[in-house]
């Protein structure tokens, strides 16, 4: 099924949502066999072998790399706003009880 590109049909939703969030990012999943053949017989499986997860460890691990000073400077500017949108409620809230 990875290997048909199914996971990303069906991850779509997750895809959106993980646009939602500054601390999070989708990792498309990579092209994986999905027929192994073990001790010359053929075996029918949707998992990565274990050199197709090193792969997609690989793809996790440069992806963290590339976008952690980024992702870290959204996160930092999510709680100023966070900080910034509290005093303000907190100040409105004031203004209503005066």
């Amino acid at each position: 099924m990875l290997g048909l590109n199914l996971s990303n049909l069906i991850n779509t939703k997750i895809k959106k949502s993980c646009s939602l969030y500054s601390n999070v990012f989708y990792i498309d999943s990579i092209k994986s066999k999905v027929i192994y053949k073990v001790n010359n017989k053929f075996i029918f499986d949707i998992h990565y072998d274990q050199r197709e997860y090193l792969q997609f460890n690989i793809v996790i691990l440069k992806n963290i790399i590339l976008n952690f000073n980024k992702r870290r400077l959204f996160i930092e500017f999510d709680e100023l706003l966070k900080k910034f949108n509290y005093y303000e409620y907190n100040d409105i809230e004031n203004y209503c009880f005066e």
